[in-house]
């Protein structure tokens, strides 16, 4: 199976921000890549890489600044706004968040790849991007980086001396905005993009550290990294969406694509990796829904067939035959037999 690379729309969000200077929002700039979905109606929306890649490619082009990413980066001014932003604003050391952020990065960003590594009197913290759209995006691997930066020195109240930085792309042919934002060396063509630090700052103290809430945050953070690495997590999450909706009428492929934060064809071929498809969800569900509520004495078989979305009698007879092998009446009939016996 192909993994899904997504990531949540707290990141996408925190690059999106302080667009002032060129007089655009992230309305403006999902308008100008063509995206009608609202990817923002939640924090804990998930939001593809292709979507990511379109959007960072359209900011390039909307402000002709090649340098974006790392000038976004630079610029955050806030943690993320989730669960594992809690986590590491709630750690005791630099160490220790550096631990959590490697354990729980999917909750954020499926399309990454951070962990740090000590080399003697330094430290090199790496965050390289997987296979896919984004592997070649250079401002958002620029992002990356100077957010990492940006975000120590935020969680710490001070600025870390690097020694140096590295880049797995080309060098531009201007690097002053990276001796700017950074300050030391800067490497290009390395074999991974990462900051080097003196080891000693794995024992700098977060500012308000709180062990009660990191326990509280991290029970939190297991169960949502367990959703998301388990297989067919898309064909689950769009059952749930169908179940929900469904009242007369079955919701459309869009609108489950516009509640997760994702394209038609993009959920159409993460549904496919999972060996599912959105028709046959909404038999399952249908399926699934029809049983209960026919254990329902409460319920009339006409009122199923419109709660079902079912146009014609005939179609839900048809169908429930075909999952069951007893026609409605009958399956009915049974279910009241079990529970009188």
């Amino acid at each position: 199976m192909i993994q899904t690379l997504s990531m949540s729309a707290t990141k996408l969000s925190a690059f999106l921000n302080n667009f002032d200077r060129w007089e655009i929002n992230k309305e403006d700039i999902l308008e100008a890549a063509n995206i009608t979905d609202n990817l923002f109606d939640s924090p804990d929306h998930r939001i593809s890489a292709e979507t990511v890649d379109q959007i960072i490619k359209t900011v390039v082009h909307l402000t002709g600044n090649e340098n974006i990413g790392l000038h976004q980066g630079q610029s955050l001014q806030k943690g993320f706004s989730n669960i594992l932003g809690y986590i590491l604003m709630n750690c005791c050391l630099v160490k220790e968040a550096l631990e959590k952020y490697e354990k729980y990065e999917a909750i954020i960003d499926q399309t990454g790849s951070f962990h740090y590594e000590v080399q003697g009197d330094r430290v090199l913290l790496v965050s390289n991007t997987k296979e896919g759209p984004l592997k070649a995006n250079r401002q958002f691997l620029e992002f990356k980086i100077a957010g990492t930066y940006t975000y120590i020195k935020l969680l710490t109240g001070q600025a870390p001396k690097l020694r140096e930085v590295h880049f797995t792309h080309s060098m531009p042919e201007d690097v002053s905005e990276y001796e700017k934002v950074f300050g030391c060396c800067i490497k290009f063509q390395e074999a991974y993009n990462a900051l080097v630090l003196d080891k000693d700052f794995l024992q700098t103290k977060i500012l308000e550290p709180n062990k009660e809430l990191l326990d509280l945050f991290e029970i939190k953070a297991e169960s949502m990294q367990s959703e998301l690495t388990e297989e067919g997590v898309y064909s689950k999450r769009v059952k749930k969406i169908i179940q929900k909706s469904m009242i007369g009428s079955v919701p459309s492929v869009q609108y489950a694509a516009k509640q997760l934060g994702i394209s038609v064809r993009t959920l159409q071929l993460y549904l496919e990796e999972e060996g599912s498809s959105y028709r046959k969800l909404v038999s399952e569900v249908r399926q699934e829904a029809a049983k209960r509520y026919l254990m329902k004495q409460d319920l009339s078989i006409d009122e199923i067939i419109y709660i079902l979305g079912y146009s014609e009698t005939s179609t839900f007879y048809k169908a429930f035959k075909r999952w069951t092998g007893y026609t409605p009446h009958n399956f009915k009939k049974l279910s009241n037999v079990i529970k009188l016996g």
